[in-house]
């Protein structure tokens, strides 16, 4: 069966003609879209990139090493890394650290787990007068 459908019937070149260029007419309209957004996304990335260049912040590289060398340790030892570079901490504030890098979930649980895991451990101590502020011990 060269050429015709499983029908037996040979299809209208005429149909097939139209029907290819209805196809392509909407193609073409797709690639118009998708350059429209692509034209944005470019302008965006530069004003992005104008803005980064320009920041005086030098907080995001520090942000960025701090999550990936929390990434492969407990959360002991994970707070302990904050603690250290941080100094004193709120447990709440602490708490969010390591949910940002990913080391305690975010659950009703998370703050006594990481109480508990701050008091069980020989490493931190809490700060005397300063409610939920936790330090390393020196």
């Amino acid at each position: 069966m060269t050429g015709e459908r499983s029908e037996g019937k040979s299809p209208d070149p005429q149909l097939r003609v139209k029907e290819l260029k209805r196809e392509y007419a909407r193609l073409a309209e797709v690639l118009k879209e998708a350059r429209v957004v692509r034209r944005r996304l470019a302008a965006l990335i530069q004003t992005l990139d104008g803005e980064l260049a320009n920041s005086r912040s030098s907080d995001l590289p520090d942000r960025v090493r701090k999550v990936a060398a929390l990434q492969s340790t407990t959360i002991a030892e994970a707070a302990a890394v904050i603690l250290g570079q941080s100094g004193p901490m709120r447990l709440a504030d602490l708490m969010s650290e390591l949910q940002e890098a990913g080391k305690l979930r975010r659950s009703e649980w998370a703050y006594s787990t990481l109480f508990t895991t701050l008091t069980r451990d020989e490493r931190f101590v809490r700060v005397p007068q300063k409610r939920g502020v936790w330090r390393l011990r020196r």
